[in-house]
């Protein structure tokens, strides 16, 4: 068994010193890639570039922006060696076109050196495509490619966390569903529901190494 895991955010470049990020730690990812392997799996991990690592040495590979992360995935997934893939990085939604100063001028994007401090600027931002809904088609087509993606909210609304998940089953690119939500998350913590690609509920873990447990076994179920 083969499995991509993504982990950590992403950082998006506004000047030379200067970037859109998230929270992100990548622990998460960490500790999945720990256990999986723990478990018989072969892990190959791509990271974000500050993200925290697993303990035992596997093959990882980092990034940095959207860009950075997509053609990482594309590389990965095209060799075909892959029978999974877990999606949990934290992808930006956005990407910024260009930067606004207050005389008008127009300033590239990640462009070296930094814009000054004084007066105001203006991002320009466009929507990155969802990375998400391309993985089986970065796959080779006769590579069946089990897709895990994740859904985290922020919220005390039973009807907002089932609809954010929905919206992630509905496209049908994924074979399972991971939800957290952060409210629930504590420092001993890391509750989840998993479904499968129905919507369905399969499975409800308290930890993240019990979350890899389950991962595990229902990725082996489907190569079966």
């Amino acid at each position: 068994m083969n499995i991509l895991i993504t982990s950590g955010g992403t950082e998006e470049p506004i000047d030379g010193v200067r970037y859109i990020t998230n929270f992100s730690t990548g622990k998460t990812g960490s500790v999945l890639a720990d256990r999986l392997s723990e478990l018989g799996a072969e892990v190959t991990l791509l990271h974000g570039h500050r993200a925290v690592l697993p303990q035992k040495k596997l093959p990882m590979e980092s990034f940095r922006g959207f860009n950075d992360l997509d053609l990482k995935l594309k590389e990965q997934l095209g060799t075909g060696k892959f029978n999974a893939v877990i999606h949990l990085a934290a992808v930006s939604d956005f990407s910024v076109q260009y930067i606004q100063t207050a005389d008008g001028s127009k300033l590239p994007a990640g462009d070296r050196g930094k814009i000054s401090s004084e007066g105001d600027i203006d991002l320009h931002l466009k929507r990155n495509h969802k990375i998400l809904d391309r993985l089986k088609e970065y796959a080779l087509s006769d590579n069946k490619l089990i897709v895990t993606g994740f859904k985290l909210t922020d919220t005390d609304s039973k009807d907002v966390m089932e609809e954010a998940v929905k919206k992630l089953l509905i496209s049908g690119k994924v074979d399972f569903a991971v939800h957290n939500n952060l409210r629930e998350i504590t420092s001993k913590s890391h509750p989840a529901k998993i479904y499968n690609a129905a919507g369905d509920i399969i499975g409800q873990t308290a930890t993240k190494r019990e979350m890899a447990d389950k991962l595990f076994s229902l990725i082996e179920g489907e190569l079966q």
